[in-house]
């Protein structure tokens, strides 16, 4: 009887125990900072398993490392896993550790004032300290952005004034202040660039497009000029590139002069023909009406046999060398705006001019720095001869001379100027 009392007893205890199903860790996923640490937990299934111990292991040590007591610790930065194991029943948690970020404690700005001119673009540098220093965001901010104008460091003049250009980092920031002056006035021979800027030397970071020429208000003879682009009143930009072409090679098919068509035809611009002679328009600047007019007389139907192919090279020429904003853009020059580019001003007839090349040889070395074809040999001009249907005005760079000749001529050249 007590063997059998006793037997039973062991029996019953054996059909008692609950073993381990499973094992999960909380929280399952964790991230720390270096030198941080975190208390994990070990949750036991079923509820009532018995079991004589948890035991806490890393992946990786060198990451996080971890105590029997569930505590974490992170050690340097990178991904781990911890474990909690019964037996053969184990539950994980993810753990990442990333270094604490190092806050940004100043920045420091290249220049802390600084002068320019309007339409002049520099870029402004700045370190941030530490050096190490992490931070998420860059910001450029200007106090006047109708004075001076910025965007990742680049601060562009845009009128007289003063402005202050702020960088700020994550909050923190430096500041220049930025005055903006007008730019010094033109002189002939000045580098015309891109971005409607000038200056006497060759400016390495800018595109040149042209050489300053003359200087005074080329809309004072051109009325279409005037109306359409008040604000060239500063001079005239001649072009670094040239194209050889007829003025109108299909001249004797039409029968008549372009200015004819002009003046029955177009109501905003004067014609373009012109007889030799002080009070006539071959001894005004009138290209840009002359340009507008003959684009006019090419647009028309009933033209299209016999266009004027100088202005057609001069609209190629514009489409490869886009003209800066606020000028003119690109025109066939009038006789008399070929005559200032070659010989300069001249208080009589151009027609009588002979032997004057003085502004040319100021102007060729600078187109050839500039990386330009100099100006040589014959160009045509915008102006028609009026007492010769089958002639365009022309100025010979040879000598400065004046004078027309047939339309279909194809040796001429044809290089467009600006007013800005």
């Amino acid at each position: 009887m007590a063997l059998a009392a006793v037997l039973l007893s062991l029996f019953s205890c054996t059909k008692d125990t609950v073993e381990v199903s499973g094992v999960s860790v909380s929280p399952d996923e964790v991230s720390l900072m270096v030198g941080e640490t975190c208390k994990l937990s070990a949750v036991v299934s079923p509820d009532d398993a018995v079991y004589s111990e948890i035991v806490w292991t890393s992946s990786d040590e060198a990451v996080a490392s971890v105590a029997q007591d569930g505590l974490v610790t992170a050690v340097s930065a990178g991904n781990a896993e911890i474990y909690a194991a019964v037996g053969e029943k184990r539950g994980a948690c993810k753990v990442s550790v990333s270094v604490p970020a190092v806050p940004v404690e100043s920045v420091v700005i290249s220049e802390t004032s600084m002068e320019i001119q309007v339409g002049d673009v520099v870029e402004l540098a700045f370190q941030i300290y530490p050096e190490d220093a992490d931070y998420s965001e860059i910001i450029w901010t200007s106090s006047d952005e109708t004075v001076a104008s910025v965007e990742d460091g680049k601060v562009t003049g845009l009128a007289e004034g003063t402005a202050e250009v702020v960088v700020s980092v994550d909050g923190v920031s430096a500041s220049c202040s930025v005055t903006v002056a007008k730019p010094l006035p033109a002189a002939t021979g000045d580098y015309y660039y891109s971005d409607g800027t000038w200056s006497a030397e060759l400016d390495p970071s800018k595109t040149a497009v042209g050489i300053v020429f003359y200087i005074g208000n080329p809309a004072a003879d051109d009325a279409a000029l005037a109306r359409e682009h008040p604000e060239c009143v500063n001079g005239l930009v001649v072009a670094l590139g040239e194209t050889m072409s007829a003025w109108q090679p299909s001249y004797a098919q039409q029968g008549a002069l372009v200015g004819d068509w002009i003046k029955g035809n177009v109501t905003d611009y004067e014609t373009v023909a012109s007889s030799w002679g002080f009070e006539n328009a071959l001894n005004r600047i009138m290209g840009y009406n002359n340009t507008k007019a003959i684009q006019e007389f090419n647009a028309a139907t009933e033209n299209s046999s016999w266009p004027v192919t100088a202005v057609e090279a001069v609209e190629e020429y514009a489409a490869s060398v886009p003209a800066p904003e606020n000028t003119s853009g690109w025109y066939l020059p009038s006789a008399k705006e070929l005559s200032l580019l070659c010989s300069g001003e001249y208080d009589d007839d151009i027609f009588f001019i002979y032997d004057m090349t003085e502004i040319m040889q100021q102007v060729n070395p600078k187109i050839e720095k500039a990386a330009g074809t100099a100006l040589s040999g014959q160009y045509w001009s915008s102006t028609e001869d009026a007492d010769e249907q089958d002639y365009a005005w022309y100025v010979s760079f040879m000598d400065g001379s004046v004078s027309s000749t047939n339309k279909a001529t194809e040796e001429f050249k044809v290089r467009p100027v600006l007013a800005f």
